[in-house]
């Protein structure tokens, strides 16, 4: 089987762009000062409108949380599936908010340099 070319994994991760149809905003933890001496956690937007498609974990699984998806299994917690532009900046233990509906992300799943989409098992937060 011989390598694709930088332009057909362009070409491919153009296409499969075109089926990601809702926007998300994706947020990290991070810690300011309180004010008194100390400091509390607060969630900050770090990427937002970036285009994702959201489904049920069930439907990509096939049957739930648990069973195999792509060579991997998948978190027991997940309860839905966002996918991702390729590369996109999306860490564990980051939120994702899809239109209103609010998830913690459980698991992120990279494609190496061939990656076409990233996907995130997240939970309802």
């Amino acid at each position: 089987m011989s390598a694709l070319s930088p332009d057909e994994i362009a070409q491919a991760r153009a296409d499969l762009a075109t089926t990601l149809p809702d926007s998300c905003t994706i947020s990290r933890k991070t810690r300011v000062p309180d004010g008194g001496g100390g400091s509390v956690e607060r969630w900050t937007p770090v990427a937002t409108g970036v285009p994702c498609r959201l489904h049920p974990a069930s439907a990509a699984a096939g049957g739930g949380a648990g069973m195999d998806v792509g060579g991997g299994r998948l978190n027991d917690e997940t309860t839905h599936i966002v996918t991702l532009n390729p590369k996109t900046d999306v860490r564990l233990e980051d939120r994702i908010d899809v239109d209103g509906a609010l998830f913690e992300v459980l698991t992120v799943r990279r494609g190496g340099a061939w990656e076409l989409q990233r996907h995130a098992e997240v939970k309802g937060a």
